[in-house]
């Protein structure tokens, strides 16, 4: 199957427009979906990269064709205007400003917005504004093995910049609860924005969810999984309102949990042993139904909107998981 993808080299960049499938796990191909661009290194870390590269890897001639035929992204407005959101993305999500902490320093507009409370533990996000008002919304899904990070480190400013709203999420860890609950609060972040955006001066009608690392897999996860009600969950007082999104980016974030031990280097079993342990009860092994269901890999299909995939293959920078 690997032969018939189609491949583009950029700086050091594999990027691959895979016309009828999704998630590469080191090469292999393991469901499938047309709206996905996967790219990932060809060398031992995050090698660097001009913005002009992440957009070629995107605005390719092949990238466009493959989009520009699927039924599923409806009416040639609703293309552009995804495409447009999704090149916005990459601003923000330059690997530079994420691996040297090259982002400066903001201020939310909100800080602290309770999205929802659950069993007496308020859940908040910090939200972002532009200068302009009625800004498209992009969440962000912070990293740190599923069991440590905060919703202060927001590395998306960029993007704020360029006109988006951007809401950093907090979600409960792993330490505290196991999986669905990331999800499921991530999930009633999205619907809270939705059912908020008019008194927040947001448009929530479009939402893209983004995010890095554990934070990655969430958002990977997240986005492909719209409508399935295991991992819905009833978190927050906006249940009506529609947690799906229109755009993901994943920034090195695992699609499929079942294999990636056999996938890791020996620093990466170290972290990932007893992460895993913690979000799941058990190692993958142990735990198939539920392995299963938080890997975004087996939730693919033709309806999921755009996914953008950034992998890196031998991790030489030592915290990203």
């Amino acid at each position: 199957m690997k032969s018939c993808l189609r491949h583009r080299r950029h700086s050091g960049y594999r990027s691959t427009l895979l016309p009828n499938a999704t998630v590469l796990e080191r090469g292999c191909v393991q469901r499938t979906s047309r709206n996905t661009l996967e790219s990932s290194t060809t060398s031992g870390g995050f090698e660097q990269s001009s913005l002009a590269t992440l957009l070629r890897l995107v605005f390719d001639t092949a990238a466009l064709q493959g989009l520009g035929h699927d039924a599923t992204l409806g009416d040639s407005k609703l293309r552009i205007a995804r495409l447009l959101l999704w090149t916005s993305l990459l601003i923000g999500l330059s690997p530079m400003n994420l691996v040297e902490g090259a982002e400066p320093k903001r201020e939310p507009r909100f800080r602290d917005l309770v999205y929802a409370t659950f069993n007496g533990v308020d859940l908040k996000l910090d939200l972002y504004l532009p200068q302009k008002t009625n800004a498209l919304v992009v969440v962000y899904v912070h990293g740190g093995a599923w069991r440590e990070g905060s919703k202060n480190e927001m590395p998306l400013g960029a993007l704020v910049d360029q006109g988006y709203a951007v809401a950093s999420v907090d979600y409960r860890l792993s330490r505290v609860v196991q999986f669905p609950a990331q999800a499921h609060d991530i999930k009633a972040a999205i619907r809270f924005l939705r059912g908020e955006g008019s008194r927040l001066g947001v448009d929530a009608s479009r939402i893209a969810v983004a995010g890095s690392s554990a934070g990655g897999h969430l958002a990977a996860l997240v986005g492909v999984s719209n409508r399935i009600k295991a991992l819905e969950g009833t978190v927050g007082d906006y249940l009506p309102e529609s947690s799906d999104v229109q755009a993901i980016v994943s920034l090195f974030g695992a699609s499929n949990l079942q294999t990636i031990l056999a996938q890791s280097t020996p620093y990466g079993l170290k972290v990932r042993v007893p992460a895993l342990q913690l979000l799941l009860g058990g190692q993958p092994e142990d735990q198939p139904e539920i392995t299963r269901l938080a890997s975004p890999v087996f939730h693919v299909d033709a309806t999921d909107p755009p996914l953008l995939l950034i992998r890196v293959y031998q991790e030489a920078i030592k915290d990203l998981v």
